[in-house]
């Protein structure tokens, strides 16, 4: 009996030691909840901080942004071609159409849309607590959030050997080939040689910066083999080219400007400038959806025109420039020549505040709302269907322009 009774009187304590450490695991998985609770609020209150540095950066940039479009637009001012006029921006925004403002569930960064960059390759990361307290084991999964960082990786190189097994079988020698390289007995494949012309004719460097660059992301690259790889891709290119200039020329509707900017030369300027004032010139094939980019060393003279249209037959549309109205001479008698309604449309953005240049350009604004309603090319919309349908609009409202046109005069 007193064995039994010291038995249950040792039961009774395990009991009560099993109790208690019960309730202190439960105190302790309270306390790191707590501690898991505490130390998010210091998370959200440490993003709140950096938001606010942000938005300050940001209103600082924009103020800075605002100073360049003032200086902008002083040169503007100041210079007769692009002659601004005063409140002509402004009514022009009164009459375009407004836009429906994206919901607050679409805005973050401040009140700016964040770009979402769907197209980049994505990789998940898992991050975990690091904190002593803290055992995934005993945790209970509550959830996640995301933070996205954006990741810049230098150029990569990589020497790819195409090893190039050779084989005999019933007296015949087999023997496999490597891809062919853009230039014979080249070791530089197309994707070099494309990287090399984008930096030196998109982004402007020199061969010495990017020779210099090359070395930075670990690729030694000799000087006279960057010029010859130059060379040689600027030889298939002016084939390409060629190509380009001739199937642009087939298409039968053209638009044709032309527009200037600077270029860098040797002689300096009355301002000490090794700079001028250079023409590009632009011809697309609308149909084929084509485009011919034309430079005689800055030349804005007739004759680069006319050297590429010098046998050219269709429509050829374009601003009222004297070259181009050139093309309605009997020199040119396969050539029919269009006006472009935004340029004459400009001319009453001009005069903007008076009631009858607003009529008129109300009245273009809605025969291009009326184009824009379908596309050649899209949703199987035809040539034909886009000319049926102008002829269902586009009378009206010429008719209307006309009426107004006669009414002013």
């Amino acid at each position: 009996m007193q064995k039994d009774r010291l038995i249950e009187l040792l039961e009774d304590q395990i009991r009560s030691l099993k109790e208690q450490l019960e309730a202190a695991a439960r105190r302790e998985e309270h306390g790191q909840l707590l501690i898991c609770e505490l130390t998010m609020q210091v998370r959200q209150l440490t993003e709140s901080v950096h938001s606010l540095e942000e938005a300050l950066t940001l209103k600082n940039g924009k103020l800075k942004k605002q100073e360049n479009i003032s200086r902008g637009l002083g040169k503007l001012i100041n210079n007769e071609s692009e002659k601004q006029v005063p409140g002509k921006a402004e009514a022009v925004r009164q009459m375009a159409p407004s836009r429906p403002c994206p919901s607050p569930k679409e805005r973050g960064n401040n009140k700016s849309k964040r770009k979402e960059h769907f197209e980049l390759e994505e990789k998940v990361i898992e991050v975990n607590p690091e904190h002593p307290l803290f055992s995934i084991s005993l945790a209970k999964f509550m959830g996640y959030r995301d933070s996205i960082r954006y990741v810049y990786t230098p150029p990569k190189f990589e020497k790819l050997v195409y090893r190039q097994n050779i084989y005999s079988l019933n007296g015949t020698v087999f023997c496999g080939s490597a891809p062919q390289a853009p230039f014979l007995n080249s070791n530089y494949d197309g994707s070099f040689v494309a990287g090399l012309c984008q930096l030196r004719y998109i982004y402007s460097m020199s061969v010495e910066r990017i020779i210099g660059f090359f070395r930075e992301s670990g690729f030694e690259l000799e000087k006279p083999t960057a010029h010859h790889l130059l060379g040689r891709a600027a030889e298939v290119l002016e084939n390409l080219y060629r190509a380009l200039r001739m199937a642009v020329l087939e298409d039968s509707y053209l638009c044709c400007d032309e527009s200037y900017h600077k270029v860098l030369v040797e002689e300096k300027n009355s301002r000490g400038k090794g700079v001028r004032q250079g023409y590009i010139w632009a011809a697309v094939a609308v149909k084929q959806k084509l485009i011919l980019y034309l430079y005689e060393n800055g030349s804005r003279s007739g004759k680069v025109l006319f050297d590429l249209l010098s046998e050219y037959e269709g429509t050829v549309q374009s601003d009222a420039y004297s070259p181009y109205r050139k093309l309605e001479s009997d020199a040119y008698p396969g050539i029919k020549r269009i006006a472009c309604l935004q340029h004459v449309k400009r001319k009453f953005l001009e005069v903007q505040e008076e009631p009858d240049a607003q009529k008129i350009v109300e009245l273009t604004n809605k025969l291009y709302q009326k184009e824009h309603e379908h596309c050649v090319g899209r949703q199987g919309w035809t040539d034909k269907d886009n000319l049926r349908h102008r002829k269902r609009y586009a009378p009206q409202i010429l008719s209307e322009i006309k009426r107004e046109l006669l009414r002013i005069k």
